[in-house]
This record gives C-alpha cells, structure tokens and sequence, in this order.
C-alpha cells in the first residue's frame, strides 16, 4: 500500500504542477493585459482632457502655437512627459518635450510607428533605463465625427502604480496556484476510496472464479475416476512446464 501511495502522490504532483503552469500562465498573460488596458484607460483619460481644450484649434489656419504649447506644458510633467498633436493630415503642429526626459525622447524617436486606421487608441509600452512608459497614439475627432487630428503622448508610468498593478497579478497567480493544490489534495482520499473499490471488486471476482473452476473440477471429478486422475497429470504438467519456462 506505500507503493501505492506513493504513486499517487507522484502523479497528483505531475497533474498539479501541469495544471498550475496551464492555468497560472494563462492568468499571468491576462493579468498583463489587465495592466496594459489599465494604464491605457489612464493615459487616454488624460489625453481626452487636454485634446477637449486643443482639439478646436488643431486645423485652425490661425492657430496660436504658443497658445497649444501653454496647454500642453500644464499636462508636462503631470501627466505626459512628451507631447504631440497633429492635425487631420498628420503633420506634427506642437511638440512638448520635458527637458529632463530627453533621453526617453531620443530613444523613442528610434521606434517607427503608423498612424492608425480606426478610432481606436493605439500604444505601445517600453522600458527605457529604470524608466517605464507607455506610448499612446488617439486619433481625434471633431464635432461632426470627422478627423480632426492625432494626439500623441508619452506617459511615464509611476512605478508605484505598476508596483500596485503587479501585486494585483501575483495575488491573483497565489490564489490561482492554492486553489488547484486544494483541489488535487481533495483529490487524494477519493482515488484511495476508488482504489479500495477496484480492489474489493477484484477480489470478489477471483473468488467468484476460484469458486467457479472448484465446482467444475468437482463436477469433472465425480464423473469417472480415469479424468479425475489426468486432470491431476495435466495440472502437475502444468506446473513443471512452467517452472522450466521460469514462470
């Protein structure tokens, strides 16, 4: 019976550590996802609240630029670090740079990007240094559902946030990993019980076997003394036959 248990602790094991990479990878893959959604939502959020204040003046042949760089210096630092609007035909009409983050700027213009062909926010997340960010691409429309521009910012991400987000996800992949444990452990005494079952089950068969070829070997017997004696020989046969063979 130790054999036994041992056997199926090894392959509930096998199955548990399967089942966690299965499950906990899958959940890993979609909590960074849910990090990435999140972030996004935060970064367009911010994004809508200054495009509402420059959206009228994108396409403006007498726009004030110096008016724009104003509005954008307010969401510089605060919220993006770098700032771009272009109008409907994607040609760059402001950019806002935080001085202290040329370096991010230097290394993002390294990365090529479209514009895009929907409505929806495009982006794209890169570490640079110890520095996180998340490049978000909104297409802007106007009053009439038009293309009224391109709003283009680089978010710095605050590391407390992704600290947050991350927790989030191991919390997740811990609560994910102990239920499956739980479960193969309930799993335990209910193969035992089953095991104990199949058992009992074999036993009552071969008895019922035994039983079976006793009656018969009695019915044979009863017959006529010459079959008694030969199923004797052919049993003693039997057994030398398979000695010799090494069975």
């Amino acid at each position: 019976m130790t054999d036994l248990h041992r056997k199926i602790v090894k392959r509930l094991l096998v199955a548990w550590l399967a089942i966690s990479f299965v499950i906990g990878g899958g959940a890993l893959i979609y909590g960074i996802e849910i990090i990435d959604d999140k972030l996004v939502t935060l970064a367009t959020a911010e994004a809508d609240a200054l495009t509402k204040t420059t959206l009228p003046m994108l396409n403006r042949a007498d726009r004030d630029l110096d008016v724009l760089a104003k509005i954008a210096d307010e969401f510089v630092p605060e919220h993006f670090i770098i700032v771009e609007l272009y109008d409907r035909n994607r040609n760059l009409i402001m950019e806002h740079v935080y001085p202290r983050y040329t370096a991010i700027e230097e290394a993002l213009k390294k990365q090529t990007h479209a514009f895009p062909r929907d409505n929806d926010p495009h982006y794209e997340k890169f570490v640079i240094g110890n520095d996180t960010v998340l490049q978000v691409l909104v297409p802007l429309k106007d009053e009439v559902g038009g293309m009224a521009g391109f709003f283009e910012g680089v978010f710095l991400i605050d590391p407390k946030t992704i600290a947050q987000l991350q927790q989030e996800v191991a919390t997740t992949l811990v609560v994910i990993l102990f239920t499956v444990l739980a479960t193969t452990l309930i799993f335990y005494p209910v193969i035992l019980a089953l095991n104990r079952d199949v058992l009992r089950q074999a036993r009552a068969l071969l008895k019922g076997n035994v039983e079976l070829m006793e009656v018969l070997g009695s019915a044979i017997a009863k017959r006529d003394s010459d079959t008694n004696i030969h199923n004797y020989r052919v049993a003693i046969y039997a057994v030398h036959l398979a000695r010799a063979a090494g069975l």
